[in-house]
């Protein structure tokens, strides 16, 4: 492969004259692409004999075709992109056609900053379509957003807008377009490609989709400098009406499956969507005085929305079947009817001696359907603060354990709270000032070997939500050492954090030596995500002058070294001083042998 070399990926269906102008530009670019390939899913030779034309070799560029049945853009664009070699993939529709100086442009726009991912063309004939004034209401009114601030962003349930005036220099877009963009193919290839969920018979929105994906791994640039023309070329069509009922339901799909919303959230998104539209449209047509297509586009919606309320008996099933086998489904069912509401903040919970406000968490929810679950896990807390002393929490979720170890080490103890999700950040703060914590200091950061920034989750189940490289969410991170500087020495550190524990610990040495005890916990599965294991965090406690432990009931302290690899969830604790330890929490401590064999069990005095 050559270096920076350029593939142009092109679906066609049918349209020979237009594939035709669309390889003439391509011939006379000022940089040219290294290869085009013409993914072909027309049933006649026409695409064929473009391909075969030997004036394409004589001017330099190098064409190829590959036949995709049944037609589909999505699957073509798929099949190109593996058959071509490029560094850089160059998203052609087969009837646009480039100025000469297109991709040089393109291409200086995502080599001038290695945290550009792709970058897309502006058109020479003609604009992006501006809001109607039902959408300019819908951004004003309910969004919240000032005018012309949707420029550039994909708002809503998915819609997209481009620049008016069209800005002189480059600008930063939330989406691309598949037929006028050059991408980065390792951050095509690490946001995952093309999605292949969309509806076969047309692919609408898979570039949205696209752009949400790509978005996780750097910048995506519109750039006006780099221009083509797109001719809308007549072939390779769906109808009107077939066309708004792919659009819609694949709306959903997208929320659905990319942006990871729940079933009722999406249904009303693209529900409120069909009823703006077709708002839209009504007014615009009085404005005009006629309403062409408006009775077929207003047809396929309704399809599409008996389509999506089709699928809901997959998941009325399995929530049913949820509640069902659930021990306490009244609980189950009012908790979530709550939450989805938006009622629940509302309410709060009475939790022994402190209050929880009924966010719609899926942390809090569970605190108040099955609260006998979260005693176990408090028993640490509870039983090793005492006053004075200072506590770090990574990963404190709503908060309840900084609001115990808060309760317990009173006004002349400190704790350090640090919650990555923005979202879930908010539920903090409101459950602290609901219990007056003046002594925990919250962060809304993650914790990692050094600072910058993380992707992670943004799930439903935001207390499974973890670092990962196509997350949602984009969250500064810090270090330990950074964040709980000297002359804090920590009584205890916890950290639960869904397998990012190590990185964690290695950004803390410094406060690791000047800590007393930590707590974490330890899922293999959890660790293997991130290429590490359970043996790696108590290899690194222990060189750092810890004794390693597992919780068991009683509650009792049972050693453990880095050979440990039982599997299941374990709560890991590692202190310096055992005798110390036991004096705090009543608990018994056992030690072993260099055979494994239990030798003695320290207990309180």
């Amino acid at each position: 492969m050559l270096p920076r070399a350029v593939s142009a990926i092109v679906p066609t269906i049918g349209r020979p004259q237009s594939l035709v102008r669309l390889l003439e530009s391509l011939c006379l670019q000022t940089v040219p692409v290294h290869e085009v390939i013409v993914a072909d899913g027309s049933a006649d030779g026409g695409t064929e004999a473009v391909v075969r034309d030997p004036r394409w070799q004589r001017a330099g560029l190098t064409v190829q075709s590959l036949k995709v049945q049944p037609p589909n853009a999505v699957r073509q664009r798929i099949a190109a992109i593996a058959a071509s070699e490029g560094e850089f993939l160059l998203l052609l529709d087969d009837d646009v056609a480039l100025e000469p100086e297109c991709v040089e442009h393109l291409l200086a726009a995502v080599t001038e900053d290695p945290n550009v991912v792709a970058a897309s063309a502006d058109f020479n004939n003609h604009s992006w379509p501006e809001p109607t004034a039902a959408w300019r209401f819908y951004m004003r009114w309910i969004l919240g957003l000032a005018d012309g601030s949707w420029q550039g962003r994909v708002v809503g349930p998915l819609l997209r807008f481009g620049f008016h005036p069209v800005p002189d220099g480059n600008r930063r877009i939330e989406w691309l377009a598949a037929g006028t963009t050059l991408i980065r193919r390792s951050s095509y290839e690490a946001a995952g490609g093309f999605s292949d969920f969309f509806r076969h018979r047309s692919t609408i929105n898979e570039d949205v989709d696209l752009g949400l994906k790509i978005s996780r791994h750097g910048t995506i640039l519109f750039c006006p400098a780099a221009r083509m023309g797109h001719f809308h070329a007549e072939g390779g069509r769906v109808t009107a009406a077939v066309a708004a009922e792919d659009d819609l339901y694949n709306r959903f799909l997208i929320l659905r499956h990319t942006r990871q919303l729940g079933f009722l959230r999406a249904l009303g998104l693209v529900l409120f969507y069909f009823l703006l539209e077709t708002t839209s449209n009504l007014v615009g047509g009085t404005r005009r005085g006629s309403w062409p297509g408006l009775g077929a586009r207003t047809l396929g919606g309704l399809r599409a929305l008996g389509q999506v309320l089709l699928t809901a008996g997959d998941p009325l099933t399995h929530r049913l079947s949820v509640v069902a086998r659930h021990p306490r489904p009244v609980r189950l069912v009012v908790a979530n009817l709550l939450a989805w509401s938006g009622l629940s903040p509302l309410f709060t919970l009475k939790l022994d001696d402190h209050r929880l406000r009924f966010y719609p968490s899926n942390a809090t929810m569970n605190l108040w359907i099955s609260p006998e679950g979260r005693m176990h896990g408090l028993e640490l807390f509870r039983d090793y603060c005492v006053a004075g002393d200072v506590v770090v929490d990574v990963g404190a979720n709503v908060g309840e354990v900084s609001i115990v170890v808060s309760l317990r080490v009173g006004p002349t103890g400190q704790v350090f709270a640090f919650e990555p999700a923005p979202r879930i950040y908010g539920y903090l703060r409101g459950n602290l000032d609901l219990n007056d914590c003046t002594n925990v200091v919250p962060r809304n950061m993650a914790l990692a070997a050094a600072p910058g920034s993380v992707r992670m989750t943004d799930d439903r189940r935001d207390d499974m939500n973890r670092v990962t490289t196509d997350g949602s969410l984009l969250v500064p991170c810090s270090t330990l050492d950074l964040e709980v500087p000297a002359p804090f020495s920590p009584a205890l550190l916890k950290i639960d954090v869904e397998g990012s524990e190590l990185f964690v610990l290695k950004g803390g040495s410094g406060l690791l030596s000047r800590t007393a005890c930590v707590n974490c916990g330890m899922w293999e599965s959890h660790f293997r995500r991130n290429g590490y294991g359970m043996g790696d965090v108590i290899a690194l406690l222990r060189d750092a002058g810890f004794r390693t432990f597992v919780i068991e009931p009683g509650p009792r302290l049972r050693p453990v070294d880095a050979a440990f690899a039982e599997p299941g969830g374990h709560e890991l604790i590692a202190v310096r001083n055992v005798a110390e330890f036991a004096a705090r929490t009543g608990w018994s401590v056992a030690t072993v042998d260099d055979h494994g064999r239990v030798t003695a069990t320290v207990s309180p005095a």
